[in-house]
């Protein structure tokens, strides 16, 4: 874009992936600057693993962290409010007052349940498969995942906003090992789309996933009942969504709800259609356990 010399970017923790794409090559005068000003939230985001992450950066970037320490005129009374989050919601007054990412707030639905890390993939373990169908604005997700000695791994992730019908099939098979021929519990809301990949030539035995009245509740404590869960990096989108997953906090009394918002959810909710049968199989087990007790 000519003549643009000086671009300043304020809130850039919102900035998607594919805009920093597009602005870096645009502001391209002899000696201009992109201003980057944010408190980062997720260690997925871009401008994160480009511009903070790293020990160092390039020599045409200047970096510096500047925090309330940095403020002599920091009041009283934002003092007190700051040592009040620091008792209630440690995770929270990190990331508000100390500028570090939003890993483990008491609002966070898998608050210190996660974490990102390689993994050595047991192969004779049974993997789970799940698919929660998108369009527009929404990623079709996938996931695969298997568990072990009560520890959930979640290996392989499948997102893509925009798919035709007639695409999903190859894609899955491109992004999740050993899907052909393996259960896939999917979003029963799509009936015609389970149709269709059942009925072609992929492979896959695709069932619609049980989405009755309280599965949510049901899969999100069934997922937080295993000891950990381990998510590879290469699933940068799954991750994120367990990083910002929350419950709803009331916004007059500032108190944590036990309802959970409806975003940040679509790779969480192919996981929840994967475990189902796993989900089931533990709840039988148990409830023969109370009846022999």
């Amino acid at each position: 874009m000519a003549g643009i010399t000086h671009l300043w970017i304020e809130e850039a923790d919102t900035l998607s992936a594919e805009s920093w794409r597009v602005i870096k090559p645009t502001i391209r005068n002899e000696g201009s600057e992109i201003w980057i000003t944010m408190n980062p939230k997720n260690k997925t985001d871009i401008l994160y693993r480009e511009f903070i992450e790293p020990e160092s950066v390039s020599n045409n970037t200047y970096r510096v962290k500047v925090n309330w320490q940095d403020n002599p005129y920091f009041p009283n009374v934002l003092k007190d409010e700051m040592e009040s989050d620091k008792a209630r919601d440690y995770g929270y007054y990190r990331h508000i007052w100390e500028g570090e990412c939003l890993e483990h707030s008491a609002a966070q639905v898998f608050a210190k349940k996660w974490d990102a890390q390689e993994l050595e993939e047991d192969a004779s373990v049974h993997k789970y498969f799940g698919l929660d169908f998108g369009f527009s604005q929404d990623p079709t997700a996938g996931i695969r995942c298997y568990a072990k000695d009560n520890v959930l791994f979640i290996t392989h992730e499948a997102f893509q906003k925009t798919l035709e019908i007639d695409q999903i099939g190859q894609f899955l098979i491109d992004k999740l090992p050993d899907i052909r021929g393996n259960a896939i519990y999917a979003d029963s809301a799509r009936p015609d789309v389970i149709s269709y990949l059942n009925k072609r030539e992929y492979g896959f035995s695709v069932y619609p996933a049980d989405k009755g009245k309280g599965s949510i509740e049901d899969g999100i404590a069934y997922i937080r009942s295993f000891d950990q869960v381990i998510i590879h990096p290469r699933c940068p989108n799954i991750i994120r969504e367990f990083a910002t997953y929350s419950f709803i906090v009331d916004e007059r009394s500032g108190d944590i709800t036990k309802k959970v918002e409806d975003k940040n959810n679509h790779g969480i909710d192919a996981l929840r259609y994967a475990l189902e049968r796993s989900m089931k199989r533990s709840l039988v087990n148990y409830q023969k356990m109370k009846l022999n007790a």
